[in-house]
């Protein structure tokens, strides 16, 4: 380095030391705050799942142009906006400068090493991590384990393979396989649906909780024992009282296998539930 020349060694060691300090703080600091963001992508990742968890287990649904879908869906597709846009700025910010900081050090502990003659720290850890070696499908798509002894095993081993990964592919692997669970998960939640909804009459006044206390109870169209036949309900079938007018027919109303049917049954056939 040019900026040295003309200095004994002492000097020129006791300033590249100072430089080295400095530059090593910054390399400390922008790693920090890699990993603070990383901790916060975690954080915010087991949010989203949560919400999307929430929703499916309390059948949350929304309805979009006429379409209903579980807000699990919204909680997955904003969860991933939200990690991509964490994965974007420790790509493009941090990591960046953490890989610069890194360069620089490595310049001053070679030249360090030229005046001293000690061993590069910087150099070292870099070594070690491009050393790190990560399981792989087919060794082809990275996973966020380590390719260790059950991986090497037959018939396994015909599937993974191990791969080195230094840090930037390790961050990679981080950011991709929140996105691929959280991606999945949302996928999945397209296909619950929302519940039958019960068809309620608003012109009349419902009364819940009964069901029928006989066997093979016929359901009439009209409040007489010769009228039409609409219905064989059976026993402990959940029905709603439509009108009660107190005499011996009640009107009602019941839901069975998707269909809505009101009609007549006898009051001796009607019982609250218990």
């Amino acid at each position: 380095m040019n900026r040295f020349q003309g200095l004994d060694k002492k000097d020129r060691a006791t300033l590249l030391i100072e430089y080295w300090k400095q530059s090593t703080q910054v390399q400390q600091h922008f790693n920090d705050v890699s990993m603070k963001v990383r901790n916060f992508a975690v954080v915010v990742f087991s949010a989203f799942l949560t919400g999307v968890g929430l929703s499916i287990h309390n059948g949350i649904f929304l309805e979009v142009l006429g379409c209903k879908f579980n807000a699990a869906v919204l909680f997955a597709l904003v969860g991933m906006f939200v990690t991509q846009l964490i994965h974007f700025m420790d790509t493009y910010w941090y990591h960046v400068f953490l890989k610069s900081a890194v360069s620089e050090t490595l310049k001053l502990e070679s030249e360090i090493k030229s005046v001293l003659k000690i061993e590069s720290l910087s150099g070292a850890i870099s070594v070690g991590s491009q050393k790190v070696e990560v399981a792989s499908l087919f060794g082809q798509l990275p996973l966020p384990f380590s390719y260790s002894w059950p991986l090497k095993t037959f018939p396994l081993k015909w599937f993974f393979k191990g791969r080195n990964a230094d840090s930037t592919l390790r961050h990679k692997v981080f950011y991709r396989w929140l996105l691929t669970i959280i991606f999945f998960v949302g996928l999945i939640s397209l296909f619950f649906k929302p519940p039958l909804e019960f068809k309620q009459h608003s012109n009349s006044s419902t009364i819940s909780g009964y069901i029928i206390s006989g066997d093979n109870v016929r359901l009439r169209a009209e409040a007489r024992a010769d009228s039409e036949i609409l219905l064989n309900l059976q026993i402990g079938q959940k029905v709603q009282i439509l009108v009660d007018e107190e005499s011996s027919w009640v009107k009602i109303h019941v839901y069975i296998q998707e269909e809505s049917t009101i009609g007549y049954i006898h009051r001796d056939f009607i019982d609250t539930i218990k």
